[in-house]
């Protein structure tokens, strides 16, 4: 123990020495402008940039947005649809807030039962159809222009 504190306790002590010497040194140091000790120096030469608030934009551009409301997406249909080809914006629609009509994305059409139909829209046409009469749910998707995007499940009546 006595060579460790021989040979580190030396060391120790000229490193506190050292410290001691320059923070001495740092803190009687002035510059030019009257600025005393190396902290205030640096600070008092670092460039900053100053913001003008009035032509700030950033949080009314925010407060406009986050008043629109997301699309909706909404039922339209007069009555039941019929087996066979329906043309699906007759009876699903979607609006963004300001009215403007949306596309629909169809990403899946299922029986009641749960079992899920395969080939049965047609998105270039945007026409569903159906073999059978039932309660069919339809999955859709619609995303406005500030790409908010709402996801519905549309539970469907089909009759012959």
């Amino acid at each position: 123990m006595e060579k460790i504190i021989n040979e580190y306790g030396k060391f120790l002590l000229d490193a506190l020495v050292v410290g001691v010497l320059i923070a001495f040194l740092f803190a009687n140091v002035t510059d030019a402008d009257g600025n005393k000790g190396i902290i205030k120096i640096v600070g008092a030469h670092l460039t900053t940039w100053d913001t003008d608030y009035e032509t700030y934009t950033d949080y009314e551009t925010y407060a406009v947005e986050s008043d629109c409301l997301p699309p909706v997406i909404s039922y339209t249909g007069a009555g039941t649809m019929q087996t066979g080809v329906n043309k699906l914006t007759d009876y699903i629609n979607a609006k963004a807030w300001d009215g403007t009509e949306l596309a629909l994305d169809v990403l899946s059409v299922k029986r009641r039962s749960g079992v899920e139909l395969a080939g049965c829209y047609n998105a270039d046409a945007a026409e569903i159809s159906f073999d059978r009469p039932g309660i069919y749910e339809i999955r859709v998707a619609a995303t406005d222009a500030w790409n908010r995007k709402v996801v519905c499940d549309v539970q469907i009546p089909v009759s012959r």
